[in-house]
């Protein structure tokens, strides 16, 4: 039977997504499951944090706000995972379902909050919603634009320069903590190309 993902594993996809290096399989699979020694646990926690906090550049302030919203996330996720049978149900399943009616719904409400005082996509082209994927034609295909495909395109457009060269530049001035930056960049993108519009939009 699966189960709900663990925080740790979102923690860990979060700052896999953000380029940063990882650890060792070992070490991630035993704190994604809740298999480490408390101490070490908490060590791994930390870490993870403080790497994401720095890899987007939040100030103290804002990494205090963070905070505070991942425990009210971490408090409403243990007590969905702990009232929640999944039966015969598959991982995929169980990810849609806690994506269209907990993760999605709670993250838009949050960035809703975020943008009353200053739109955060201010500078930004105008006349879509950056949030949404939008359908494109691609090769004769109707195809997914995925949102985070959809800014990584119109950044490297504003820089002016191809991807391999932004993610180069990012890792040599932040001494490598990004190395990993192109792979993810890479990733992002190839979802628009990849994902049909009838494949990503069936329910498991």
């Amino acid at each position: 039977m699966s189960s709900l993902p663990l925080i740790e594993s979102i923690l860990l996809e979060i700052r896999q997504s953000a380029g940063i290096q990882g650890y060792p399989t070992n070490k991630k699979d035993k704190f994604a499951k809740g298999q480490l020694s408390l101490d070490m646990h908490r060590v791994m926690g930390v870490e993870t944090l403080e790497a994401v906090f720095a890899a987007f550049d939040m100030d103290p302030q804002m990494q205090l706000d963070a905070m505070d919203d991942l425990m009210e996330f971490a408090n409403a996720y243990k007590h969905i995972e702990l009232n929640t049978w999944t039966f015969a149900a598959d991982q995929r399943q169980i990810v849609w379902d806690m994506l269209g009616y907990f993760l999605v719904p709670g993250l838009a409400r949050r960035v809703a909050f975020w943008n009353l005082p200053k739109p955060l996509d201010a500078g930004m082209p105008g006349g879509r919603f950056w949030y949404l994927p939008e359908i494109i034609e691609q090769n004769g295909n109707a195809t997914l634009y995925m949102p985070v495909a959809q800014v990584v395109d119109w950044l490297l457009d504003l820089l002016g320069m191809p991807l391999e060269v932004f993610s180069d530049q990012r890792s040599d001035s932040t001494d490598g903590l990004h190395e990993g930056l192109r792979r993810s960049l890479y990733n992002w993108r190839a979802e628009a190309v990849h994902n049909s519009v009838s494949g990503s939009l069936s329910s498991p």
